[in-house]
């Protein structure tokens, strides 16, 4: 009988994954069921699932422990995913993986990426949360930027790590140099929230970057690899940039966009252009820490094809390969892989070969389908 794991995601982009002896067999995110936009609870895709296989393992990963709601005693608190799927077969072991959010996404990466062994880039605007103690106070960080090596069938190499620190309060003299500062992602979300998107939105933010033009009267939005602290005083919400203002209010223009001043589109410019130094400086750090030149990225950020294509461009002895799932959803695949290989052992290579890996539907299916929106 096969050995399947089930890999979940909860949190925005909420996604579960089947993986049945080391192959993909079904991936989906619960929007795609719920039609609620980034769905979090990816309850109906495990009953779908739960309808099809016998499951042995779960893997529950995601950005931290947070996000996994507990159903409480009697006999004992038992997170729901588990509580539910035990109600439908009484075996079940169950992997607590979400304390390793950027490991999840490294590896949704490299098991997709066909490469044998190959470095990994991740930057994402929240990962893992990790408690540092500061001088007399213990903070709590999270991981915004990542670089692993990869080998089968799972030796990782942690090579480097930077973190956001979420805190109101500035910190000196820090000996892991932590500032109150956000990381590359973070701070091109703050510029998106600027201008009136949500935190999912950063495309938008990109697609107006191709109206803009330098403008050197813009401030500098990054210092020593972080947001510039004395715009992004603070990193959480809208109220993320300070001591910067548009001259129109985003309302005035998202529907009415012949409104919208130049200052926005250079802005937009701005921020793209500025993050993609950013970029290109950990991806040199990759290089050269890792000594490998195939690498595999995963992380929110690399959802922007824009700077995805100028990596190309400007590293062209470098194989790049950018995970389509790049963002939280893909991490119950790549915790479920990563289980796979450390369970098994196995050392064989299933590159992605297709997206299409959630339900199948009939022609017939299809039209009757079509047919409710005519």
């Amino acid at each position: 009988m096969a050995y399947n794991i089930l890999g979940i995601t909860p949190g925005h982009n909420g996604s579960a994954t089947l993986v049945s002896e080391g192959k993909v067999v079904f991936y989906l995110e619960e929007e795609r069921l719920s039609r609620i936009k980034y769905d979090g609870n990816p309850l109906r895709t495990i009953l779908y699932i739960l309808s099809k296989y016998k499951i042995n393992e779960l893997v529950i990963t995601g950005a931290h422990s947070s996000y996994i709601p507990y159903v409480p005693p009697p006999p004992e608190s038992q997170d729901v995913y588990s509580h539910l799927i035990k109600k439908y077969q009484n075996y079940l072991i169950t992997i607590p993986f979400w304390e390793n959010h950027h490991l999840s996404h490294a590896s949704n990466a490299f098991y997709n990426s066909g490469f044998k062994s190959s470095s990994v880039l991740v930057v994402d605007a929240v990962g893992s949360t990790h408690k540092f103690k500061n001088k007399d106070k213990v903070i709590d960080i999270e991981e915004t930027e990542s670089i692993f090596s990869f080998n089968y069938p799972n030796i990782v190499k942690t090579h480097y790590k930077s973190y956001n620190n979420h805190s109101e309060f500035d910190y000196e003299d820090d000996v892991l140099n932590i500032k109150s500062s956000p990381g590359i992602t973070k701070t091109y979300e703050s510029i998106t929230f600027l201008f009136g998107w949500g935190p999912m939105e950063g495309g938008k933010t990109m697609g107006l970057s191709s109206y803009g033009n330098l403008n050197k009267d813009l401030p500098l939005l990054f210092t020593q690899n972080k947001g510039n602290p004395d715009i992004f005083k603070s990193i959480l919400g809208r109220g993320a940039v300070n001591n910067f203002k548009l001259p129109i209010p985003p309302e005035d223009w998202h529907y009415k966009p012949h409104k919208i001043s130049q200052i926005e589109k250079d802005l937009a410019y701005h921020i793209q252009y500025e993050a993609e130094k950013e970029i290109f400086k950990l991806v040199e750090k990759t290089l050269d820490l890792t000594k490998l030149n195939k690498i595999a990225c995963a992380g929110g950020f690399f959802l922007n094809c824009v700077c995805n294509y100028k990596l190309i461009k400007r590293f062209p002895n470098v194989d790049f390969y950018f995970e389509p799932t790049s963002h939280d959803g893909g991490n119950s695949l790549g915790a479920a892989m990563y289980r796979w290989y450390e369970y098994s052992q196995d050392t064989k290579i299933r590159p992605r070969k297709t997206l299409y890996q959630g339900p199948q539907y009939t022609k017939t299916q299809i039209l009757e389908g079509i047919k409710k929106y005519i």
